[in-house]
This record gives C-alpha cells, sequence and structure tokens, in this order.
C-alpha cells in the first residue's frame, strides 16, 4: 500500500508541474500504483480468515488501497473524457 501510495504521489506531482503533459513513464507510474493497490487487496483477503491478531492495520491499508483505486478510476475516466 505504502508503494502504491508513494507511486500515486510521484505521479500526481510530475504531472502537475508539466500542466498534464507528462512523459509516457508517468502511465506506466500509475499502472504500477494500480497494480500494488490490487496486490494489496490480494493479500488483505486471506489475511481476514485469521482471527488471531490485530486486524486493524490491514484493514486500514485495504481502505487506502480501495481509495487510491477510487482515485485511478476517476483519473482515467476524466483523462477518457478529456481526449473524447
Amino acid at each position: 500500500m505504502a508503494v502504491s501510495f508513494l507511486l500515486t504521489v510521484i505521479s500526481v506531482l510530475f504531472a502537475a508541474g508539466r500542466r498534464g503533459e507528462g512523459p509516457l513513464f508517468l502511465g506506466a507510474l500509475g499502472l504500477s500504483a494500480i497494480l500494488f493497490a490490487l496486490e494489496c487487496l490480494g493479500l488483505f483477503l486471506p489475511a481476514l480468515s485469521r482471527r488471531r491478531g490485530n486486524l486493524l492495520p490491514i484493514r486500514i491499508a485495504a481502505l487506502i488501497s480501495v481509495l487510491l483505486l477510487l482515485f485511478w478510476l476517476a483519473a482515467v475516466l476524466l483523462g477518457l473524457r478529456l481526449i473524447g
């Protein structure tokens, strides 16, 4: 989750610095952020089956991953709408 968040912040800051006209590696950063967030959710589901230990950090990480995925979905849809 932390890697996904870091990649998201880097790509947003770089794109804002270029006023939305960034190079192709911004797409790679965004895709990597999405994949890391999905991996976090993939690790979250088996962790729910365990009833021992503190699940609060796992739930917080999963919530942040879902929020990052929603952010990227909105960014992609907004980008597609502006293109078309």
